[in-house]
């Protein structure tokens, strides 16, 4: 980030010389011709007449354009050239994380998610998680709370694969997803993000992306069961109502209960719901909340989430702090304790009975 910052700053130095020395050069080279002219015309008049003297000026905003877009096509080529060895730097990037030669196949049923002592870091520097052993339990779901950075999203991120642990394990019903292709391991993850992508097209576009081969039955059940059929049905053409580039013509909340449709459309064994009720008011929550108890009926679900009333139903409840597990337990169990959760609840609690005056 610092080597991109000096390479913008030094960019952007020689740049501001290079545009106000061109354009001075090509002006200096216009009042040159045009001085000229003046001067022919003024000691020779008999050779150099009015005539003469216009067509100088005429040369001399003829000559200017070129030399400006001479100037202009040069820039463009020097960003192409720049442009283009990013593309191919990043092109050429050598990929990490890569599929087993003989894969596993993707076990049937409910499962079981487990992380057995891991550590991870990203490009060797300080661990993010460290020594991080947790089960998700067959058709439950856990929640994940605690601060920024404590590492809650980077454990979404190792279950789906997008990085491999330093060590330790990450196992589902036993199989460790290194050894399981890459595709049918993340197509077995539904995830309900805090911002999520829709695509520019019709609702229903958006949802056939779950299932292809889903009717017509299919999707609206899918929409009731997300809480989403009650605004679906009253867009001007329902199902077929275009909604903007990443769904701009919705609000936050019926993108995330899209969202939650899509996951239902595709009925996945496995559902991570990331933060999916932080960006929205109290009484959309409540519909998400709904439609999230539909989504996760026997899934095996991790939840990762600031609003502690959202996990209170939660089987268990894993509270992080600096990529380590330093509480567990059911709602209840953690209030009783009276440790870190319990805290974090009570100044929750106290901010929503200030907002309320």
């Amino acid at each position: 980030l610092l080597e991109l910052k000096k390479r913008t700053l030094i960019s952007m130095y020689r740049w501001s010389i290079h545009g106000p020395t061109t354009n001075f050069v090509v002006s200096l080279g216009t009042v040159a011709v045009v001085g000229y002219g003046g001067y022919l015309f003024a000691t020779e008049p008999e050779r150099f007449g009015t005539g003469d003297l216009l067509m100088f000026f005429q040369l001399g905003g003829m000559l200017y354009m070129p030399l400006s877009q001479l100037n202009g096509l040069n820039n463009l080529l020097a960003t192409g050239k720049a442009s283009s060895e990013r593309v191919f730097e990043m092109l050429d990037y050598p990929v990490e994380i890569t599929n087993p030669d003989t894969p596993e196949p993707f076990p049937d049923g409910l499962l079981e998610v487990a992380f057995s002592s891991v550590n991870f870091a990203y490009n060797g520097r300080e661990d993010l998680l460290t020594d991080f052993s947790l089960n998700l339990e067959k058709g439950k779901v856990t929640a994940l709370v605690g601060h920024t950075g404590a590492g809650k999203s980077t454990v979404a991120n190792l279950m789906q694969r997008y990085y491999d642990v330093t060590t330790g394990t990450v196992t589902i019903n036993g199989i460790d997803v290194r050894e399981m292709d890459l595709v049918d391991l993340r197509v077995h993850i539904g995830v309900v993000a805090q911002d999520p992508f829709l695509f520019d097209g019709t609702v229903r576009d958006n949802l056939l992306l779950a299932n292809q081969g889903a009717t017509e039955a299919d999707l609206i059940e899918s929409l009731k069961g997300s809480s989403a059929w009650e605004f679906v049905s009253n867009l001007p053409d329902k199902m077929d109502t275009r909604i903007g580039e990443r769904g701009i013509r919705l609000s936050m909340g019926e993108k995330q209960r899209l969202t939650i449709a899509r996951v239902i459309l595709r009925n996945p064994p496995l559902v991570i719901l990331d933060e999916a009720t932080s960006s929205v008011d109290t009484i959309t929550e409540a519909k998400i909340q709904h439609a999230v108890s539909n989504l996760v009926k026997e899934r095996t679900t991790l939840v990762i989430a600031h609003r502690l009333s959202t996990v209170r139903q939660a089987d268990q409840i894993v509270v992080l702090e600096k990529g380590r597990i330093i509480e567990k337990g059911s709602h209840d169990e953690l209030i009783g304790g009276g440790g870190h959760y319990a805290r974090l609840w009570q100044t929750q609690t106290d901010l929503i009975a200030e907002d309320a005056f």
